[in-house]
């Protein structure tokens, strides 16, 4: 088990928190709180889909299983976002201000190739 304040014992709260307030299975909203059927936020759910399946990797117990899944789930819901190009899109970086509210996001590209790398096991 991991010790109080670990790295892993934070990830793991976190992770809970998220399975307790994202929807299952589909991109999160660009705003966890904003009402459901709203716009969402790829980018997060790119970000959280890598560390699910970190977690999942460097832990070892019974949850482990059921966080790889959630990253797994989460990277499924996003490839419906992605282009012929290989582009995520539907990121949101600042929709109060409307700076780029529904975007390709390079930040998102990024954790979505590394969530696909983790999840193919082509990076240790």
């Amino acid at each position: 088990m991991a010790p109080p304040g670990s790295v892993v014992s934070q990830g793991k709260a976190l992770a809970e928190w998220w399975v307790a307030h994202a929807p299952p299975r589909a991109a999160p909203p660009w705003d966890l709180d904003a009402p459901a059927g709203g716009p969402v936020d790829t980018s997060a759910g790119a970000i959280a889909a890598t560390a699910f399946l970190r977690l999942a990797r460097d832990m070892d117990s019974p949850r482990a299983a059921a966080y790889r899944r959630s990253g797994l789930d989460l990277v499924h819901a996003l490839l419906e976002h992605v282009d012929d190009d290989g582009a995520l899109h539907d990121g949101c970086y600042h929709r109060p201000a409307g700076l780029a509210p529904a975007n390709e996001l390079i930040w998102g590209d990024y954790y979505l190739t590394e969530a696909l790398a983790l999840a193919t096991d082509r990076v240790g």
